[in-house]
């Protein structure tokens, strides 16, 4: 007898010892066995509801971790930004140097502004269990400041450097 995938989604481990009856065949104990339809011990719905809302637990964190790492790349780009400016600030013409540092500030405001929408897109498609996760509004008002300052550094290497 075949197993169609629809199936398979429905498929639990069996541990423990000795055979466990498995469709028209005894098979070994841990191995795969479809679930049956009148399973219905006590708590086994609740534990697979635990397992999956913690697995969405884990997700809402991962997510925040690579938004943490996103606003890290960003921070660098400015960082290389005005290092790149400092450095090369004697260059002739100035506007050169100006160009480069501001190419790496306009990447960094991408970089925050990318970051911040697919965060805030997770967030809304996950629910978060037993996690506090970040909220929509503290992400966009993170966001919102690092666009802010960065825009700010970029009009002083514009407007006040150089001057």
């Amino acid at each position: 007898q075949r197993t169609s995938f629809a199936d398979l989604r429905t498929a639990h481990i069996v541990l423990g010892q000795g055979l466990v009856k498995g469709g028209t065949r005894d098979l070994p104990s841990g191995f795969i066995r479809m679930a049956d339809s009148d399973d219905s011990r006590p708590g086994r719905l609740d534990l697979a509801q635990d397992r999956t809302d913690l697995a969405e637990d884990r997700t809402v964190l991962a997510h925040e971790r690579s938004f943490a790492g996103w606003v890290r790349t960003g921070m660098a780009s400015v960082g290389i930004g005005l290092g790149f400016h400092a450095l090369f600030q004697a260059l002739r013409p100035l506007w050169v140097s100006q160009a480069i540092a501001s190419a790496f500030l306009l990447i960094a405001i991408f970089i925050f502004l990318s970051a911040e929408r697919r965060a805030c897109a997770i967030i809304r498609r996950l629910e978060s269990h037993q996690v506090a996760a970040f909220k929509p509004v503290r992400i966009r008002l993170l966001t919102g400041s690092l666009v802010l300052a960065t825009t700010a550094l970029l009009a002083a290497i514009w407007l006040l450097i150089g001057k």
